[in-house]
């Protein structure tokens, strides 16, 4: 059965009232899509089927001449379906924040002069 307008709408609202909170970091995400897509059996389902839907998991056959319209579609698909995965498998390192750093990072050491190196004064 396919959602009515009114559940449609009510549907986008929601989405489109959404926002992010201004501190929501890599590690964040990162937590967050493994938890959405890899704690749960439904999760794992719904992964699979937008790795089905970019033809992450499987080849695209395209009819010969390639269209490029299709071509794109296919390829903006295939990205969306890259970036879901990198997210789920690049654990981000913590951000140094500037109120949690006790020290003061030692400069870089002065590169020597070439004659120091060589014993030559």
């Amino acid at each position: 059965m396919i959602d009515s307008m009114e559940q449609t709408d009510a549907k986008f609202n929601i989405l489109a009232e959404l926002s992010l909170p201004p501190d929501y970091d890599e590690v964040q995400i990162y937590k967050d899509f493994n938890e959405t897509f890899l704690a749960s059996e439904a999760g794992r389902r719904v992964l699979k089927l937008l790795f089905n839907w970019s033809s992450l998991t499987r080849m695209n056959i395209l009819p010969y001449p390639v269209c490029s319209h299709t071509l794109a579609m296919c390829e903006g698909k295939r990205t969306l379906g890259i970036k879901i995965w990198e997210t789920l498998t690049n654990e981000p390192k913590p951000e140094n924040k500037p109120e949690q750093q006790t020290t003061r990072p030692e400069p870089p050491a002065q590169p020597t002069m070439r004659s120091d190196l060589d014993g030559n004064d």
